[in-house]
């Protein structure tokens, strides 16, 4: 890296207490990313890629979940952040993605409904306006005839679509961050090329991504540089053609 990163974390640890102990999560991952630039997390299913980005935006409260370290946005430690004040940040100037299976879309609102409140709940803007703005966010991430499908339910859209809305729904508040959990997954081949290409063309903007894949081919096509995780570890962390 040649400059401040734009987000940053150091030696974070999740630790869980359970019956048989401490079971040490997340063991003291570190990694960064500057502005403007993408960071791939690449692990198996179980490395600790997941539990590590809820970790460090606050997203884990759990009476028996015990979170250390230090994580930066801009300068600011994000784990000394009341939770008000995490909240406002979240949503705003960072965004997460998460997979699918974690039931970001509600099933019995519509894509446009929870679009709009996401825009509200980070801009004093009218209910009609809000609405509108949704439609342009849908088009923005390529989704055909926005207009109808503002009103449909998520189980009315194709997985891809769902996806895509998901990803509307992040960069409603304008944010300079955008973190998304395994942004393939549950997708055929064709889908995953369409989010991809979708993904690509976001990070060509000024959006930062950290993206959390099993996918080294992934981590390829979107991300200049790759940081390995393996048993809740940093286990190497390099620029994306050196690694490869």
């Amino acid at each position: 890296m040649s400059g401040e990163p734009l987000f940053s974390v150091t030696g974070l640890r999740v630790e869980l207490e359970t019956e048989a102990g401490v079971v040490p999560a997340v063991d003291g991952a570190s990694f960064a990313v500057e502005a403007g630039r993408a960071l791939a997390i690449v692990g198996d299913a179980g490395a600790g890629k997941t539990m590590t980005l809820l970790a460090a935006l606050g997203l884990i409260d759990h009476p028996d979940v015990r979170i250390g370290g230090e994580v930066r946005f801009d300068g600011t430690d994000l784990l000394s952040l009341d939770r008000e004040l995490l909240r406002r940040l979240r949503g705003d100037a960072i965004a997460i993605v998460l997979s699918e299976r974690d039931g970001s879309l509600h099933p019995r609102r519509t894509v446009g409904d929870q679009a709009a409140e996401a825009i509200r709940a980070h801009r004093p803007v009218s209910a009609p306006a809000a609405r509108d703005r949704a439609i342009d966010l849908l088009e923005r991430v390529g989704i055909p005839d926005p207009h109808r499908l503002v009103d449909d339910y998520p189980h009315q859209l194709s997985a891809v679509l769902r996806r895509r809305a998901m990803i509307a729904m992040a960069l409603a508040g304008e944010p300079r961050l955008l973190i998304v959990d395994e942004p393939a997954a549950a997708l055929d081949l064709t889908d995953q090329t369409k989010i991809l290409a979708l993904l690509g063309e976001l990070g060509r903007s000024d959006l930062t991504m950290v993206l959390a894949t099993r996918e080294l081919g992934l981590a390829a096509q979107l991300a200049d540089e790759v940081a390995i995780m393996r048993a809740g570890r940093i286990v190497e962390e390099a620029s994306t053609e050196r690694l490869l």
